[in-house]
């Protein structure tokens, strides 16, 4: 008998190799369902996303977005980044900033918000939060403990949170001193507002131009007068062709004037208007910060 066809107690390789290709198509059917799994998942992450954004979770839809994104999920992939430039465009970030009594920062300190670690170490890193309030506290080897709540705002970008940390060995202020005289004395030691430098910028230009016009108005009286003397002899109905043309100058150089004058005195009003009514500094709120390490003061806002 030809090889592979005998019976009885001797096994048939003829069998056995026909059977392979049935195996080889088994664990390939086994692999494409084993490769399923991450699709389906990938389209539960989008949905659990926009679900946690609608809740303003936006921190936790980020991270599935992102866990999508870096994952085997060819089909999804285009909505998953436009769901994450959506997010990245939504989510307000923060920047917490402490400074000793003297308005130097502090870096070593730990930071928490809401009860979880937020930083080890303040080192101006930006960091995402979800809309709504939030409570930061400061803790730093040295200081008193700091605390503060500020409202984080949908698309505002590095708000910056600043607390002002007492000494632990300094003498402890009243409540009534902290809130009467600390105020001041720290808001003086922060940048002016960038509304108020546009005012003093646009006051600057428009005492240029009321100078510019006062320098013209002069010129324009010197030279109408030595016409009038010189030319015209003190009748302006009788002047040369020398003094009509000297008369036409004037006349340029009085518009001139009227034109420094005029811009100058609206420039001038526009940056007083700018500058008395901007806040001495960008989105800050000044607020004294008491607990039972002592007194503090806390800034909060954005520039």
């Amino acid at each position: 008998m030809p090889n592979g066809a005998r019976h009885g107690g001797v096994r048939c390789p003829a069998k056995r190799w026909m059977a392979a290709p049935m195996v080889i198509v088994a664990l390939a059917a086994s692999n494409v369902r084993a490769e399923a799994p991450p699709e389906n998942a990938c389209g539960s992450a989008v949905s659990a996303a926009q679900q946690l954004r609608s809740e303003g979770n936006l921190t936790a839809a980020r991270a599935r977005v992102s866990a999508c994104l870096s994952s085997n999920c060819p089909s999804q992939v285009q909505e998953c980044a436009r769901q994450l430039a959506a997010i990245d465009a939504e989510i307000p970030s923060i920047i917490v900033e402490a400074r000793d009594e003297a308005s130097n920062y502090v870096t070593d300190a730990r930071a928490t918000m809401d009860g979880a670690p937020l930083l080890e170490r303040l080192d101006g890193k930006e960091i995402l939060v979800n809309p709504g309030e939030h409570r930061v506290t400061v803790d730093s080897p040295g200081f008193g403990r700091g605390e503060t709540t500020f409202v984080a705002r949908a698309r505002e970008k590095r708000f910056r949170v600043v607390l002002f940390l007492s000494s632990a060995t300094a003498s402890r202020p009243s409540a009534v001193t902290a809130a009467a005289s600390s105020p001041g004395e720290r808001e003086d030691s922060l940048p002016m507002s960038s509304g108020r430098k546009v005012g003093l910028t646009i006051g600057y230009v428009g005492i240029a131009g009321l100078a510019v016009g006062t320098i013209w108005g002069i010129l324009s009286k010197a030279t109408y007068d030595s016409a009038l003397q010189t030319e015209c002899g003190g009748d302006p109905n009788r002047c040369s062709s020398e003094g009509i043309a000297e008369g036409r100058t004037a006349h340029r150089q009085a518009t001139v004037a009227t034109i420094g004058f005029v811009t100058g005195g609206l420039l001038l009003a526009t940056g007083a208007v700018i500058y008395f009514t901007s806040p001495k500094h960008d989105g800050v709120a000044v607020a004294p910060a008491l607990d039972n390490n002592g007194g503090g003061m806390t800034v909060m806002g954005k520039w």
